[in-house]
């Protein structure tokens, strides 16, 4: 009998910055690395998550747009 394969999603952040504390505390983890495309990153990760609660949020009130 095979196994079958696990399949993973590739992680994205986005999808846990769900609130100004955590979108903080997410940035500023970010502004620590010496790296600045890691602050890069991450100002695009809080980006699409925003552009996903918009989203959502527009959906829910009938806004096309």
């Amino acid at each position: 009998m095979k196994k079958k394969k696990t399949v993973y999603k590739p992680f994205d952040a986005a999808a846990y910055l769900d609130n100004d504390a955590v979108i903080a505390e997410y940035l500023s983890a970010a502004a620590e690395d010496p790296n600045p495309e890691v602050f890069v990153a991450a100002l695009g990760d809080v980006a699409r998550a925003m552009l996903t609660k918009l989203r959502s949020w527009t959906i829910t009130r009938g806004i096309h747009g």
